[in-house]
């Protein structure tokens, strides 16, 4: 934390400080004995400094899983998968922070998802409201081509239908699963019904959901 020119470090605390390393080289050590790394990047894709579409209203960065990769100094042919996540309600920073498809208000989003308490999210800095819409394939085309994914995760479901959070795919929820397969034209892999609860894509939604139109 910084207070004028107060600053530290990790390696300024005690209890860090064994914990503290040259990352390059343990990350190299780790794949030599065969144990599996994940890197998460940060930001969103729609964010890259080099292939949004939405310049300037970016951030300072490119935000692609090949930088993520590079940044970490690790080579390209270590990776083995590339998992994309992506939203049901996809967000930006309150405020003027460019262009948003499709924006709806929270409220909204409360309503037809039936939860009871309010769905409103804040960023995690400035406590500020994000802004917040409904789902729209271009920027997922866009990511898809660009980071060739090799599995898809879809977040925040239970903003569809509160009621998944149990777990549950709702008849809601494979609606709305279909629909955004039918839109990126690739298939989801795993799916986010709420805070605790990520499972694998079952493989009989569609027929489930072709049972339930019927």
């Amino acid at each position: 934390m910084q207070r004028g020119t107060d600053l530290r470090f990790a390696k300024d605390e005690g209890r860090l400080r064994a914990f503290v390393r040259p990352v390059k080289p343990w990350l190299r050590s780790q794949l030599r004995q065969g144990h599996r790394i994940i890197i998460e990047g940060t930001q969103g894709f729609g964010l890259s400094l080099l292939h949004s579409e939405h310049y300037p209203y970016v951030t300072s960065r490119d935000t692609t899983a090949a930088t993520f990769v590079a940044e970490a100094g690790l080579s390209p042919l270590d990776v083995d998968e590339v998992a994309l996540v992506i939203r049901a309600f996809p967000i930006r920073v309150g405020g003027a922070s460019g262009e948003l498809a499709r924006e709806i208000q929270w409220e909204t989003v409360t309503k037809e998802s039936g939860s009871l308490t309010p769905l409103v999210e804040k960023t995690s800095v400035t406590n500020k409201i994000r802004r917040v819409a409904r789902f729209a394939s271009d920027v997922v085309h866009h990511a898809i081509e660009v980071n060739r994914p090799s599995l898809i995760c879809l977040n925040h479901l239970d903003y569809v239908d509160v009621n998944s959070r149990h777990g549950e795919l709702t008849p809601a929820v494979k609606e709305f699963i279909l629909w955004v397969e039918d839109e990126i034209k690739q298939r989801i892999d795993y799916l986010g019904l709420g805070p605790e609860s990520l499972i694998a894509r079952p493989a009989t939604v569609r027929h489930l959901e072709a049972s339930i139109a019927v």
